[in-house]
């Protein structure tokens, strides 16, 4: 809660991890309980459930942009949090949060009904990188294009595609699985860095006793789909793997 001079309470937020959500709250809200069953019983989260502040609720203003300040804190206190859902009336009032910071509506979330109308919800899938990784790409995206003027023609012929978690080879998009998206984003993040099997386990999959064969498995279907790019996921016999680079042209 924010207090004024006084002691009287001008804003409050409702934040948790959704590890921490008592059965009974589930039971008793709709929207906590649709968030938990979203939400993979592995994968860390977080829930804003409620931000107002006294006399504008959820309107722009100064005190609820110092709230947001404050309630950020947890991104880096949790930085192992993969995602955060937030609730709100009136997600015409966040396009900030989703044209630059990478938050969806997603259709199954949106509309739970409460008294005073619909509940939506926005949510930022933070990537296989964490916190620190969503924050790296938000600079990237912001000052990487500054770098220089026009790119030149022998930039890498394979893109990955972040908004429709997709490769583009030549130009022509190449679907990924949730599994194979995140080992390509995960490897394309460490250039030259040896990855093992078990950091994949952990850091894409989420757990750590699926057995190397299924990481073995997607690596190959990635380099099946990067047909002859493949050679761009090096082995590095005994330990795991590594990006080596796609070919220019």
């Amino acid at each position: 809660m924010a207090r004024d001079g006084r002691g009287v309470v001008t804003a409050v937020y409702l934040m948790a991890l959704a590890a921490e959500v008592p059965p009974e709250l589930r039971r008793a809200d709709p929207l906590l309980d649709r968030w938990c069953s979203h939400v993979d019983a592995a994968t860390p989260a977080l829930f804003s459930r409620r931000l107002l502040v006294a006399g504008t609720g959820e309107q722009p203003s100064p005190l609820r942009s110092a709230c947001w300040l404050d309630a950020k804190r947890a991104y880096f206190e949790h930085r192992e949090t993969r995602r955060i859902y937030i609730a709100t009336a009136h997600p015409e009032q966040h396009t900030v949060l989703v044209e630059g910071m990478g938050f969806e509506l997603p259709p199954s979330l949106q509309e739970s009904r409460r008294g005073a109308g619909p509940l939506h919800t926005l949510l930022l899938d933070f990537g296989p990188d964490g916190v620190l990784g969503w924050m790296a790409r938000l600079v990237d995206a912001q000052f990487g294009k500054d770098a220089g003027a026009a790119a030149p023609a022998t930039v890498a012929s394979v893109v990955l595609d972040t908004a429709a978690r997709a490769l583009v080879i030549a130009g022509r998009p190449v679907p990924l699985t949730k599994l194979e998206y995140g080992v390509m984003q995960y490897l394309l993040a460490r250039p030259e860095q040896v990855v093992t099997r078990d950091d994949l386990l952990r850091d894409v999959w989420g757990q750590s006793f699926s057995g190397s064969n299924v990481v073995d498995a997607v690596v190959k279907s990635l380099r099946r789909k990067l047909g002859p790019h493949g050679r761009a996921i090096a082995t590095a016999t005994g330990h795991g793997y590594r990006f080596a680079g796609f070919a220019t042209g």
